[in-house]
């Protein structure tokens, strides 16, 4: 007996029948693909955070960054705008630069030219820097 196995993307209703259809195989490795930034001062930038993808196909692999991080997060592709050679890796790299304080999400999709995609889920947290209390004035 043979096993096939595929990650499932959606259940579509054909012709009264329901059919699973299986997402593309993606040929690069993205780590990690959730970036967590803890509490971080509004209007102030965080430090980098690193995403680095590799490609495992035999051939060279060209990407496609698709995201809804407006504002608050800064996403740098640097040399992972080219092809990328088999076995080489790129960095993409993240900040948070906050400008509201609350919990901020969103998303990066990296789409291969073969139709494999990865997701990476980006969130942080803003908070307002703290007042520092009034210094006691000194009685003459």
């Amino acid at each position: 007996m043979r096993f096939v196995s595929f990650a499932l993307t959606a259940l579509v209703l054909s012709a009264g029948a329901l059919v699973a259809t299986p997402k593309a195989q993606a040929y690069l490795d993205v780590y990690p693909n959730r970036v967590h930034f803890f509490q971080q001062y509004v209007g102030e930038m965080s430090f980098n955070e690193y995403i680095y993808i590799t490609n495992r196909y035999r051939r060279p692999v060209t990407m496609r960054f698709h995201d809804n991080c407006f504002g608050d997060f800064r996403i740098d592709e640097g040399s992972c705008l080219y092809a990328l050679s088999p076995g080489r890796s790129c960095t993409l790299r993240i900040q948070f630069w906050p400008m509201t304080p609350g919990m901020k999400w969103c998303s990066v999709d990296i789409n291969d030219r073969f139709g494999g995609w990865n997701r990476i889920d980006i969130q942080g947290e803003a908070i307002e820097r703290p007042t520092p209390a009034p210094l006691p004035t000194p009685n003459p």
